[in-house]
């Protein structure tokens, strides 16, 4: 087998650089720290013995230990990453054997071989759409050879070919094919280490408590060590934010870097296609697990997910008119992105991953084919390949705690009630996708114009009107972007805005002008939703329904003013309640359960109102009611001064997911319903004077 010739680009080998220097200022940083912890805790020491030696008593002995531990613990703190495993959970995972799955393994090694790296330790199947190359990490992981394990998703086996699976798992071997990648491998090790300093420290700060209880004396000088602390993760948050931005601009290198040695081993096109696909298997993926969510209570659940999975797919592409080659989506450059309309470009230090289109562009410009194409489904590498995914599903299913007995649902019944949901909520086609990202828009007054303008369905929702609502919102977005850029210190120094480059400076004036820019674009849109709905209000007066849809709209306004409300009073509550799930003192835990009360009245309030409407009614469960009512007819104690009652926070908690779903699946089944109020209305001649 010829040897791969792929070598590093210039963009690497300087973002290797900076990676390099970026651990070397670390390093000396780091044993600058060290040393004066050192000096420190032998300066510590010395006093505390002086001390205790001078006048032994119960007084100086307390005194003297606790000079001592400032020393001991600040040096513990430095230190004691090097003894921290970074240990992934696998507890998700099913391994799988070479004699289980023989086809697959010798896939496996052809690509190893090939890209000059070792066998996996292990292999793994996950539910998801995803593949991984993972280990257990720590700091002498740097120095010692560890053996990387493989992580497959059934999902993505489930929305690729043969030759596109090639690909996916030569690219995730070419991370460390090669020593050049050794780099990157430094870089995230010393990440771990500041991140672990930095945020990792419940076994220190146990440690400190537990001293700090021996002794008065021995708590005040463990708070003086902690100050000190607090002062050396100052200094290490400066070097993180830089090793963190150097490690991510080299990741995006790697990403790069391993897509042309995954070109080499399986051809540009396989990783193209399947890089564009994977947009649409993770949505559809989430569809069906959604799906399935919102049938917990009812204990309903499926034996297989992949079939349901491949058919969640063939519905998007359907529905986006996607074509279907060896029955997976075929989905071209930018087609599920094409209505992003956005012209701000900000080069983002933060992303780990280039875009998909820029890995897109890189790989078709690399141009590397081979002669054999293998269109077969990947599940064809499996044996009993239903057998495994039936045992993945199941896995993924049991993390999920049923009442009662469960109802298994087949795939002929998914299908046929997945296919009735999206017939539900799908808006008709004359819409053309105007309200897929925008709700109705009435005019305050409710009052019908009278003017000579001619409208047909055609010219209110063309692809024009549409191309504007989606030019609104991206301008929306960037102008948000922009003035965050303006009101933070994200060191910008320069971006690109509709083609043109601007200092980081000028980013005030270019936000001003955006913002102008989108004030016209909503004046346009105001005048448009006026055309509609005069257009509908001409409409419902030939039907004799105008007073009928005048109130119809007076409900839909009413019903967005409370839907923004709700959202509100729910989140202020989501907000408050973030509090159980960190460990605080007692005082800021009363504290904090008053912010919490204070939040709850209103929502209750709001509550109480949902549980009163008949559209809130009409979607809510007999379950979702008396969750809801209880909570909001009861002051609830979540904390007895000693200890959470769990019981009482699970109430909380689900009042506020039923009081989400029911406030805006209301909504949206009233904003449909809406929407085909109007088409019902139109006559099958279109055009009208109005």
């Amino acid at each position: 087998m010829p040897k791969l010739n792929v070598k590093v680009s210039p963009s690497f080998r300087s973002r290797a650089i900076q990676a390099v220097l970026a651990i070397v200022l670390f390093i000396v940083v780091y044993l600058l720290l060290i040393v004066g912890a050192i000096g420190l805790t032998v300066l510590c020491c010395y006093l505390g013995v002086m001390l205790i030696a001078l006048r032994p008593s119960i007084l100086t002995l307390g005194l003297g230990a606790g000079i001592i531990s400032v020393g001991f613990l600040i040096l513990y703190f430095l230190v004691k990453f090097l003894f921290k495993k970074h240990e992934v959970d696998s507890s998700h995972l099913k391994e799988i054997t070479r004699e289980e799955q023989p086809e697959l393994f010798a896939m496996i090694q052809e690509i190893v071989d090939e890209v000059e790296t070792d066998f996996p330790k292990r292999v793994y199947l996950s539910a998801d759409v995803n593949a991984s190359v993972f280990y257990n990490s720590s700091f002498w992981s740097m120095f010692l050879p560890v053996r990387k394990n493989l992580q497959i998703g059934m999902g993505l086996v489930n929305s690729v070919t043969v030759s596109e699976f090639k690909a996916i798992l030569a690219h995730e071997f070419g991370h460390f094919s090669q020593s050049s990648m050794k780099v990157g491998s430094y870089v995230y090790n010393v990440n771990q280490v500041i991140y672990n300093m930095l945020y990792d420290n419940s076994s220190f700060s146990e440690t400190a408590q537990s001293w700090a209880n021996v002794s008065g004396y021995i708590a005040i000088f463990v708070k003086v060590a902690i100050g000190i602390i607090e002062g050396i993760q100052w200094i290490l948050g400066k070097v993180y934010n830089v090793l963190n931005i150097s490690y991510m601009s080299l990741s995006r290198e790697m990403e790069f870097h391993a897509d042309e040695i995954a070109a080499n081993v399986a051809g540009s096109q396989p990783l193209v296609t399947s890089l564009q696909r994977l947009e649409v298997a993770n949505v559809a993926y989430d569809a069906v697990l959604e799906f399935y969510n919102a049938r917990v209570r009812r204990s309903v659940l499926t034996n297989n997910l992949y079939p349901q999975h491949a058919h969640a797919m063939l519905s998007i592409a359907k529905y986006n008119e996607f074509p279907v080659e060896n029955g997976l989506p075929q989905v071209a450059v930018g087609t599920v992105s094409k209505f992003n309309k956005s012209k701000l470009v900000v080069k983002d230090q933060w992303a780990s991953h280039p875009s998909t289109s820029d890995r897109a562009a890189a790989l078709n410009a690399l141009n590397k084919q081979l002669p054999q194409y293998n269109n077969e489904s990947a599940k064809t590498l499996f044996r009993n390949v239903d057998a495994v995914q039936q045992a993945i599903t199941e896995q993924l299913f049991a993390a999920v705690n049923y009442q009662g007995d469960k109802t298994f649902t087949s795939a002929d019944e998914f299908m046929r009630e997945y296919d009735e949901e999206v017939k539900k909520n799908a808006y008709n086609d004359a819409y053309n996708n105007f309200y897929n990202n925008r709700q109705v828009e009435l005019p305050a007054d409710l009052q019908p114009e009278v003017n000579k303008v001619v409208d047909t369905l055609e010219t209110l929702y063309s692809d024009q009107h549409v191309d504007l609502v989606y030019t609104a919102n991206a301008t929306k977005q960037d102008m948000e972007a922009l003035r965050q850029i303006q009101a933070s210190e994200t060191g910008v120094k320069s971006f690109d805005y509709d083609g043109v480059r601007y200092k980081g400076s000028e980013v005030g004036d270019v936000a001003f002008r955006v913002e102008k820019e989108l004030e016209a674009m909503q004046k346009q849109l105001e005048a448009i939703d006026r055309r509609i709905f005069n257009y509908f209000s001409k409409q419902a007066e030939a039907a004799g329904k105008q007073s009928e849809y005048l109130q119809l709209c007076a409900e839909l306004k009413k019903m967005q003013l409370d839907n923004t409300k709700y959202a509100a009073s729910h989140n202020e509550v989501i907000a408050a309640a973030n509090m159980f799930y960190y460990t605080l003192p007692i005082e800021v835990i009363n504290r904090e359960i008053g912010k919490l009360r204070s939040a709850e009245s209103l929502l209750k309030t709001h509550m109480k109102e949902v549980l009163q409407g008949e559209r809130y009614k009409a979607v809510m469960t007999e379950e979702e009611e008396q969750t809801m009512r209880y909570w909001s007819n009861n002051q609830i104690i979540y904390f007895d001064g000693t200890n959470y009652n769990e019981e009482a926070i699970k109430q909380l908690f689900d009042a506020l997911r039923d009081f989400a779903r029911v406030s805006a699946e209301t909504y949206t089944v009233f904003h449909k319903h809406f929407l085909d109020y109007q088409i019902a209305l139109v006559k099958p001649v279109n055009e009208l004077v109005v």
